[in-house]
């Protein structure tokens, strides 16, 4: 059993919304929020400006032992994903279009996807 907390952020608050959707459906699961309130928002930011969030902010939850980083910001997913999924050995794997309906992963090296039922299986056996 895999008790390392999943890491999760966003450029605000909207992540809760995430974070809220991942406990309800994984409720064994510990969850680390991490808020960027002090830089939000990120859509009007530059590119490299918001890579360089995302890097600051998966380093942290990294050096906090996660066993997995999820992005609950759109402009944070679209700009740094692929980037943190190559640099970092945290998967960061998880994004989402809508947190209720639409939870998605993508495997290490897009080897596949799954929908959000699939996800919460993967995660439960892994965890379990």
């Amino acid at each position: 059993m895999n008790n390392k907390p999943i890491g999760i952020f966003d450029s605000g608050f909207g992540g809760l919304t995430v974070a809220r959707a991942i406990h309800e459906r994984l409720p064994q699961e510990s969850l680390i929020f991490f808020g960027d309130t002090e830089r939000c928002p990120y859509g009007t930011r530059d590119l490299r400006e918001v890579r360089g969030f995302v890097r600051q902010i998966c380093t942290w939850l990294s050096e906090k032992d996660v066993k997995m980083i999820v992005i609950a910001c759109n402009t944070a997913t679209a700009a740094g994903l692929a980037l943190a999924q190559m640099e970092f050995d945290v998967p960061v794997d998880m994004q989402y279009d809508d947190p209720w309906q639409d939870l998605h992963i993508d495997l290490k090296a897009g080897r596949q996807k799954l929908n959000g039922q699939q996800a919460v299986q993967l995660l439960r056996y892994r965890s379990g």
